[in-house]
This record gives C-alpha cells, sequence and structure tokens, in this order.
C-alpha cells in the first residue's frame, strides 16, 4: 500500500471515481490490512497466499455478475 507517488489508499480511492476503473475489483495484499479498507479483499503478504488464486478468481466472477 506504500507506493513512490501515491499510497495504496489513493489509488484505490482514483480507480473507484473514475468510471472507467470503478467497476473493477480490487484486491490489495498488504502488511497493514487497516491501509485497504477501500479494497474488496484483503490478503496479508505475511500470511499464507496459498488462497491467492481462488480469491482473485471470486472477486472476478463477482465482478461479472454486477455487470
Amino acid at each position: 500500500m506504500m507506493m513512490p507517488v501515491m499510497d495504496g489508499a489513493e489509488l484505490i480511492r482514483q480507480l473507484r471515481a473514475a468510471p472507467d476503473t470503478s467497476h473493477i475489483p480490487i484486491l490489495a495484499i498488504t502488511g497493514n490490512e487497516d491501509l485497504a479498507v477501500a479494497a474488496d479483499a484483503v490478503l496479508n503478504k505475511f500470511g499464507d497466499l496459498s488462497g491467492l488464486v481462488e480469491l482473485a478468481e471470486e472477486l472476478l466472477n463477482r465482478g461479472r455478475d454486477l455487470r
């Protein structure tokens, strides 16, 4: 969630505000889950990432259902 130009929370805010990207599900992989409150799902980067693919697929399928 920490990046050189803007932090992840600001990136998520901008993605949500833009019509072209507002529908895209966001999965945050971070060590600080408090920073990812605006994401659709959060995985702890220091934890078990074995469910990453399944969670990403679930978010993508959910996004298709919302269109």
